[in-house]
Parts: structure tokens; C-alpha cells; sequence
């Protein structure tokens, strides 16, 4: 009976272990299969104002807000196109302006949109001809030396990369200039400049580093206007990561100075939206409180975009109905976003799965219809949200389709003790393991002495052996022998016994 009992004790905690893993798996390969389904992204927004909304831009970043509404909305595609012709005229971007008026001519016609090749072809020539100029004069300047000359041609080779559309050449060209800014002012005026043209090439590779560089500096505290355009560019490059808390603590770093003073890149009331949704999706409701609802800076920014104003207010009072309505109201705002687009479905499926946690966390068991009611959302959708956010982890809970009723999952305590037990036993044997190895290698005298030592020993040792004495010694230490130079003829017996050896062997060559 003893033997039995005791088999059953050993096997237990082993078919326990491998059933877990089977469990973890099975969860794993489930979740990753959770999605919810994704809706058209083609939209109608009558009410939006094209001339409105892109007088808040300049440059590049006009012409690729308005070409992607024109994809995301297809009723306001002429109107897009009409502003976009006129913009890139302006410029001497010979590609962009080639794509848009190919597309614009057979959207618009030829009375509208005239195709201006020869003008292509003479800005092309001359385009070429100022990058050559430019580049002999960064040499120029190089063969004499001047470190300011230097700067300043790189800094203009840079930006005529820039206004023709070489962002990656601009770039390099910024990055060499660094090296001959003179002055702190100079140098993050630099950084900000390769920030905003990797934002403008859409890869922002090197955003964050410049960033960090830039945020490092004391003096960027001073300027204000300043500060906030660096925080905002790594906003940017948060929200295209999909890491919305650190996106958030950038812009609520952001002074409401900036809010007219960025078109190239974005407008106050899309700091206000990109702050106001990353808020919803990763802050606590004592986090919304404290820092977006009682921050009176970022509070004058809701004031441009009064729709997440309001949102964050109903979502921090519980009113979830509100708080479904309006983000269905903002959803064609996020879609015509160029830097939102992506993130639209994994942001609203964010902000939804915190609300049902708040709705569902006080109780053991609801209702899904109740809780359709209280969202005004269709039993169905209800409960494929529910599916979503218990798949990602959102809620504990189980869902009885049936009857229609969400369940909330109790820890099983059993599960735990056993999980803890064999994460013990893991790191038990992981230190008993190293113990014994160490045990062993100091047993077999399989040892590093310390630095003071080493040098002490091979000072005058290894002074003659040169690099292959000093590896020779190196050996015979791992090794276990003494520390004695390279091209000795026998084991080392005391004091300097090996320089002998060692000056024998050199007079006999």
C-alpha cells in the first residue's frame, strides 16, 4: 500500500504538468486566433470640409492626407484631388507631382488637370543639376576645413533633398551635419528636422532615437514650442507602433503653443484626438481623471476637438451608451486619419474591452442582453465583443451563448499551487546545477584569478613573450599550470624558473 501511495504522489505532479501544457497551448494558439471582424473601410462623410481640413497642413503631408481620403472616401475623391493638384504645383517634388496628375487628369480631366511635361523635364534637369552643386560644395568646403561651411552646405543639401522628395538622402545629409553643428541649439534644431523628414518618408526609423537625443538635452526645456514638437513626433512614432500609453505621456507633455505652429506634420485637433483616444485605450479611470480631465493644458486642445472631449467625460462617468455612440461618431474621423487609418479597428476594439471591464467587473454573472441595453448595441455584437476581450484577457470569464449570460471566471487555486511548485523545482535544479559546476571547476582548478592578480604574475613574466607569451600564459591558467611566458621547454617550477627556459630557447634561435 506504502509503494502504491508513493507511486501515486510521484506521477501525480508529472501527467498534471504535462496536461497544464497541453491547456497552455490549446489557450495560446486560441487566442491568437481571436479577431473580431474588421468593418468596410470605404466611408460617406458629408459633413466634412476638404478646404477646411487641409488648410491645416502644408508640404508633402497635405498631399498625403488629402490622397488618402480620397482612397478611404470616395464621394469627396474630386475635391481631394482638386487641392492636391494645386499643392503640388507649388513645389518642385517632380514625383509626387507626375503621380498626382497622372491620377487627377483621368479623374478630372484635361480642362482641370493639365499635364505639364516639359516643365517635368526642365525641373527634373534642374534638380539634378543643384544636388550636383550642392554636393561640390559640401566637398569644397570639406578640402578647407571650414566646420561652419560644412554644416551649413550639408544642412542645404539637406533640405533641397527634402522639397524634391529624397527623404533618404536627406537624411544621411542630416546625419552628417551633426557631426559639425556647432552649438546645442543647432544640434537638436538638426535632430528635429530628421524626425520630421522620417515621419514625412513614412518608415520612422529615426524618430526615437533622435528623439531621446534631443529630450537628453537640457536647453530643449526652454523653448516650449520646441519641446512639444519633439514630443509630438515621438507621439507619432508610438501610435504607429501601437504603444498608445507611451504615445499619450508624450502628448500630455505637449505645450498648446504648438497647436497652429506644426503643419507639416499635424494640427492641434489632432493632438487632441490622438491624445484623447490613446487616453481611453490604455489609461485606468484614475489616470483619465487625474491626468486628461484635470490637465488644464491638454484640456485647451479638447476645446478644438469638442467629440473626445466629451467622450473621455461619458467614458470616466460610466455612461456607456454615450460612450458607444460617440466612438461609432468618431470612427470616420479616425479612418480619414493618415496616421490613425491602421489602428482603427485594434483602437476601438481597445477602448470597447476597457468599458465592459469596468461594466463587468463588480459582478459575478450578467445578463448579455442587459448589457446590450446598457451599451445600445445588438445582442450579437455584444456578445462577439465580449468573445474578444475575454479572448484577449481582458475579462476572466466564460459566456453561456444559450441563455446568453457571461460568467465570471474563478482562479482555481489548485492550478496555482501546482504551477508554483514546478516553477520551484525549476529553480531549485537550475542552482543546484551551477552550484555543482562551480563545485567542479574549482575541484579541477578551472579558475579566473582577479585582474590585480593577473597583471601582477605576467608582468614580468610575459614581458619577453609578447602577445603569444601572454596567450601562452592565458592557456596554461585555464588549463591549471602556471602563468609562464610562450616557448618554455618544461612546466614552471617556482618563482621565475621559466626565463631561463624561455632565454635558452631564444639564444638557440
Amino acid at each position: 500500500l506504502f509503494e502504491h501511495s508513493f507511486f501515486c504522489i510521484v506521477i501525480i505532479p508529472y501527467t498534471y504538468h504535462k496536461i497544464m501544457e497541453v491547456d497552455e497551448k490549446s489557450s495560446g494558439s486560441s487566442s491568437k486566433t481571436t479577431t473580431i471582424t474588421k468593418k468596410t473601410s470605404i466611408i460617406e462623410y458629408p459633413s466634412l470640409d476638404i478646404s477646411k481640413y487641409a488648410a491645416s497642413y502644408t508640404s508633402k503631408v497635405k498631399v498625403d492626407r488629402l490622397l488618402h481620403i480620397s482612397r478611404v472616401c470616395p464621394s469627396k475623391k474630386k475635391e481631394c484631388y482638386r487641392l492636391a493638384v494645386e499643392e503640388v504645383k507649388k513645389g518642385i517634388d517632380v514625383g509626387i507631382y507626375d503621380r498626382v496628375m497622372e491620377d487627377g487628369q483621368k479623374l478630372l480631366g484635361a480642362s482641370e488637370c493639365q499635364f505639364d511635361a516639359a516643365w517635368m523635364s526642365q525641373q527634373s534637369q534642374k534638380n539634378e543639376k543643384q544636388v550636383r552643386y550642392l554636393e561640390d560644395e559640401i566637398q569644397r568646403w570639406r578640402n578647407l576645413s571650414n566646420r561652419e561651411k560644412i554644416c551649413s552646405s550639408y544642412l542645404e543639401a539637406a533640405e533641397y533633398c527634402v522639397s524634391i522628395g529624397n527623404f533618404n538622402t536627406a537624411i544621411s545629409r542630416y546625419i552628417e551635419a551633426k557631426s559639425y553643428a556647432g552649438d546645442t541649439k543647432m544640434l537638436l534644431d538638426i535632430n528635429l528636422k530628421i524626425m520630421v523628414t522620417s515621419i514625412k518618408s513614412g518608415q520612422f526609423g529615426h524618430v526615437k532615437s533622435e528623439a531621446s537625443h534631443a529630450l537628453a538635452s537640457e536647453d530643449i526645456f526652454k523653448d516650449n514650442k520646441f519641446k512639444s514638437k519633439v514630443l509630438c513626433c515621438l507621439a507619432l512614432y508610438n501610435l504607429y507602433n501601437g504603444r498608445y500609453k507611451e504615445a499619450v505621456l508624450s502628448i500630455m507633455g505637449c505645450h498648446f503653443s504648438i497647436y497652429n505652429s506644426f503643419p507639416q506634420i499635424l494640427s492641434g485637433a489632432d493632438i487632441a484626438l490622438y491624445g484623447g483616444l490613446c487616453a481611453l485605450a490604455s489609461f485606468s479611470r484614475k489616470q483619465l481623471k487625474k491626468q486628461v480631465l484635470d490637465n488644464t493644458e491638454f484640456k485647451r486642445f479638447l476645446e478644438l476637438k469638442p467629440k473626445i472631449g466629451s467622450l473621455i467625460q461619458s467614458f470616466y462617468d460610466s455612461e456607456y451608451s454615450k460612450v458607444m455612440s460617440g466612438l461609432n461618431g468618431l470612427r470616420n474621423d479616425m479612418i480619414i486619419d493618415l496616421y490613425l487609418f491602421p489602428r482603427v479597428d485594434h483602437l476601438l476594439t481597445a477602448i470597447r474591452g476597457k468599458a465592459l471591464v469596468q461594466y463587468f467587473s463588480p459582478y459575478s454573472a450578467m445578463d448579455i442582453n442587459k448589457m446590450a441595453d446598457s451599451f445600445k448595441v445588438p445582442v450579437s455584437e455584444m456578445e462577439s465583443e465580449l468573445a474578444v476581450c475575454i479572448g484577449d484577457s481582458h475579462i476572466k470569464a466564460k459566456i453561456d451563448s444559450h441563455n446568453k449570460i457571461v460568467y465570471a471566471s474563478k482562479s482555481n487555486k489548485r492550478n496555482e499551487l501546482f504551477a508554483n511548485v514546478l516553477n520551484l523545482g525549476e529553480d531549485f535544479e537550475r542552482d543546484m546545477k551551477a552550484v555543482l559546476l562551480r563545485t567542479s571547476l574549482i575541484k579541477n582548478h578551472v579558475i579566473v584569478n582577479s585582474r590585480a592578480d593577473w597583471f601582477s604574475g605576467h608582468e614580468e613574466d610575459e614581458m619577453g613573450g609578447g602577445i603569444m607569451g601572454m596567450m601562452g600564459g592565458m592557456g596554461r591558467r585555464i588549463m591549471g599550470g602556471g602563468g609562464g611566458g610562450g616557448g618554455r621547454r618544461g612546466p614552471r617550477k617556482g618563482g621565475r624558473g621559466g626565463r631561463k627556459g624561455r632565454g635558452g630557447k631564444r639564444n638557440k634561435l
